[in-house]
């Protein structure tokens, strides 16, 4: 029986916001993202300061389109727990605010991110793109340089962060290109 189903099923006897908010993890998980807030919101309702539930609800919101409840989410996140998840909330942070189109914003908040917990390529990748709408093309060829570095030596990469590394690659020849 699949997980998310027995779930459901649980809350038929007890409602609390650690069943609601499996399935709304569940349901993200499986992009039913209707299904997904509806489960989240309750939970938050039944344990509204729980930062777990609410980053959750956020990311769901997040895949949903549903940018500035998603930014909400994530602030209320970064500013109960700024460490929550290793990060990953004021990563998402940074990335909704780039989506909304508010440049300065987002470069604020993908330096923080990387100033604080080192970064990645993906939130390299993120941070040149930022940077890059902000007309700061210095700041760009950085962010896409470390982006695009190879990995040390007996290092492998996630196939997310191989993608990341190859769309910075993709990105420095094209503006060497374009040179």
């Amino acid at each position: 029986m699949d997980r998310c189903w027995r779930a459901l099923g649980e809350l038929r006897h007890v409602e609390t916001a650690a069943r609601h908010g499996e399935v709304g993890r569940l349901a993200l998980q499986r992009r039913e993202l209707p299904l997904a807030i509806a489960h989240l919101s309750r939970a938050l309702e039944l344990e509204p300061e729980n930062p777990g539930l609410r980053y959750q609800l956020g990311m769901a919101l997040l895949a949903a389109g549903r940018m500035r409840e998603a930014a909400g989410c994530l602030q209320q996140v970064v500013a109960a727990d700024p460490g929550h998840a290793f990060g990953e909330a004021l990563l998402q942070l940074g990335r909704v605010h780039l989506l909304l189109g508010d440049d300065q914003g987002a470069l604020a908040l993908l330096r923080r991110h990387a100033l604080e917990h080192g970064g990645s390529r993906r939130s390299h990748f993120w941070l040149a793109s930022a940077c890059r709408a902000a007309a700061d093309p210095d700041g760009a060829r950085a962010a896409l340089q470390y982006a695009a570095s190879p990995p040390a030596k007996n290092q492998r990469l996630t196939p997310e962060e191989g993608l990341y590394r190859a769309r910075a690659r993709v990105a420095l020849w094209r503006a060497g290109a374009g040179k």
